[in-house]
C-alpha cells in the first residue's frame, strides 16, 4: 500500500513538474508572438526576437513558467534581438545554458532582472548605447564574460547585475552612474580593473566582496558610506583611496584584504563597523583620526603586522575583541583623559604597557565595566603610564 501511495505522489509531482513547462504535453513551439513581437527558434540554434515595441516580463516561479522559448531553452546557441525591440523582459534568458552570444540592437533601453541568469558559456555581449535599465541579476553567472561596457545613459546597476561573472577581466562604468546595488560584481574573482565615475553616490553592500584581483580604487566623493562586505575578500587589493566626506565604514568592509599594508581612515569618520579590517594580514600602519568616536568589535582582530596604534581623543567605545590577536602589537597610546568603553578580549600585545594622557592613568587603572564592573583598561595591561613616567 506505501509503495503504491509513493508511486502516485511521484507521478503528482511529474504532472506538477510538467504543467510548469509552457505547452506542456505537446510539441515545445519555436514561433510565436509576445503582442507587438514575434520570435522564432530556428534549426541551427538562433533564437530571434522581432517587432517593435517592449519584451514583456516573463514569470519564473514553482506556480508558472511563461517564457515561450523555454523547453526549447537547451537548443538555444544565438540570441538576435533586432531593431525596434525596446526590451529585454525579466527572466527572457534564463537558463539558456547553450546560449554563447547575443546581439542586443540600439533601441532596447531596458534589461530586466535576471534577464541572462545562468547562461554560463555568454561570452559575446555588448550592451548598447542607449540602455537606461539595467535590472537585478542580469547577467548573473554568466561564466565566460570576459569584459562589459555599461553606457553613459545607465543611472543604476541593480543587485548582483555581474555576480559570479568569474572570467569577467574588465568593467567600464558610464559617467552618469549613481549607484552600485548590492553585489552587483561579487565574485568576480579575475576581475581585475575598475574605474569608479565621478558622479557615483553609493555603492551597496558586497558590490565587489570576492573580487580577487582587483589592486586598486578610488572613491568618489559623492560616495558617503563604505558599506558592509564592500570589499570583503579582495585578497589583491593593496591601495584604497577615500575623501573627508566618507562618514563610516561598514561590518566587515574590508575584511581579508590580505594584501593591504596602509589604511588612512578619513576625517569625517565616527564609526568604524564590526570586522571591518578583520583578518587584514599585511596591514600595519593604521591612521585613525579625531572625530571616531567608536572602534566596532574585531574592527582590527588579527591585523598581525600592526606594530603601533594611536587611539584618538575622541573615541568613546572600543567594543570587544577589537585587536584581538595582534600579535605584533607593541605600542598602545589612547589620547582621551577620560577612558573609553572598553570591551572584553581586545589587546594580546607583546608590549604590555598602555600609554595614556598626563594626569589620566588613575582613572585608567580604577575604569569598570558599566555593567559588571570589572576591571577594564587594568585588566587588559600590566602597567599604564603617563609621559611624565615614561621620561623619568
Amino acid at each position: 500500500m506505501k509503495k503504491l501511495m509513493f508511486t502516485a505522489l511521484v507521478g503528482l509531482i511529474g504532472l506538477m513538474s510538467a504543467a510548469c513547462e509552457p505547452n506542456a504535453g505537446g510539441a515545445a513551439p519555436t514561433n510565436g508572438d509576445m503582442g507587438t513581437l514575434t520570435w522564432n527558434l530556428s534549426d541551427d540554434g538562433v533564437l530571434t526576437v522581432s517587432g517593435e515595441g517592449a519584451m514583456p516580463d516573463f514569470r519564473f516561479d514553482k506556480e508558472a513558467v511563461t517564457i515561450p522559448w523555454y523547453a526549447n531553452r537547451n537548443r538555444i546557441e544565438s540570441v538576435v534581438i533586432e531593431e525596434g525591440v525596446e526590451s529585454i523582459g525579466a527572466f527572457a534568458f534564463r537558463a539558456c545554458e547553450n546560449l554563447v552570444s547575443a546581439a542586443i540592437p540600439a533601441t532596447v533601453v531596458r534589461i530586466g532582472d535576471y534577464a541572462f541568469t545562468g547562461c554560463e558559456m555568454l561570452d559575446n555581449v555588448a550592451l548598447p548605447d542607449d540602455l537606461e535599465t539595467l535590472g537585478a541579476y542580469a547577467f548573473y553567472g554568466c561564466k565566460e564574460i570576459v569584459g562589459v561596457s555599461v553606457g553613459d545613459k545607465v543611472t543604476s546597476i541593480g543587485d548582483a547585475a555581474f555576480r559570479n561573472c568569474h572570467g569577467m577581466l574588465s568593467v567600464s562604468l558610464g559617467a552618469n552612474l549613481k549607484s552600485i546595488g548590492e553585489g552587483a560584481f561579487q565574485l568576480c574573482s579575475s576581475l581585475m580593473e575598475v574605474t569608479l565615475p565621478d558622479g557615483l553616490e553609493s555603492i551597496g553592500p558586497m558590490a565587489f566582496a570576492g573580487c580577487m584581483a582587483i589592486t586598486d580604487i578610488v572613491i568618489p566623493d559623492g560616495v558617503t558610506k563604505i558599506e558592509d562586505n564592500v570589499f570583503s575578500g579582495c585578497a589583491s587589493l593593496s591601495e584604497v583611496t577615500l575623501h573627508d566626506n566618507i562618514e563610516s565604514i561598514g561590518a566587515k568592509a574590508f575584511i581579508e584584504c590580505y594584501s593591504l599594508r596602509e589604511f588612512t581612515i578619513p576625517a569625517g569618520v565616527e564609526t568604524i563597523g564590526e570586522g571591518a579590517f578583520e583578518l587584514c594580514l599585511a596591514l600595519a600602519v593604521v591612521d585613525i583620526p579625531n572625530g571616531v568616536k567608536t572602534l566596532g568589535k574585531g574592527a582590527f582582530s588579527a591585523c598581525l603586522e600592526l606594530d603601533e596604534i594611536v587611539i584618538p581623543a575622541s573615541v568613546e567605545t572600543i567594543e570587544d575583541e577589537c585587536f584581538w590577536n595582534c600579535n605584533n602589537l607593541k605600542t598602545v597610546t589612547v589620547n582621551a583623559a577620560a577612558p573609553p568603553e572598553l570591551g572584553i578580549f581586545n589587546f594580546s600585545a607583546e608590549e604590555d604597557i598602555l600609554h595614556v594622557p598626563s594626569g589620566s592613568a588613575f582613572a585608567y587603572n580604577t575604569a569598570v565595566d558599566k555593567d559588571t564592573k570589572a576591571p577594564t583598561w587594568s585588566r587588559a595591561f600590566k602597567e599604564i603610564k603617563e609621559p611624565a613616567e615614561e621620561a623619568e
